[in-house]
């Protein structure tokens, strides 16, 4: 459960935050084609979005397995009747 929760969290972090990412590149390309009145070519540095894209997931990854092992040796029903 720990692992699809991780995955999806990931998941969604970069549905969000890969659109908003673009539309503020092209935001910022505007603001400077119109400031300096030159034609900048609008490119999308993808190389830069999937190194994003891997440390995210290196980063989840990281922390899946972190917590993973936490729990490992714990009885999560002993855990519940306690409280």
């Amino acid at each position: 459960m720990i692992y699809v929760e991780s995955i999806r969290y990931g998941a969604k972090s970069l549905l969000w935050s890969i659109p908003i990412s673009a539309g503020l590149h092209y935001l910022m390309y505007r603001a400077l084609s119109r400031s300096e009145r030159m034609d900048i070519g609008l490119s999308l540095n993808l190389p830069y979005y999937l190194a994003a894209i891997l440390a995210v997931f290196v980063i989840i990854v990281l922390s899946l397995l972190y917590s993973a092992d936490k729990i490992k040796d714990e009885n999560i029903i002993e855990n519940l009747k306690k409280e």
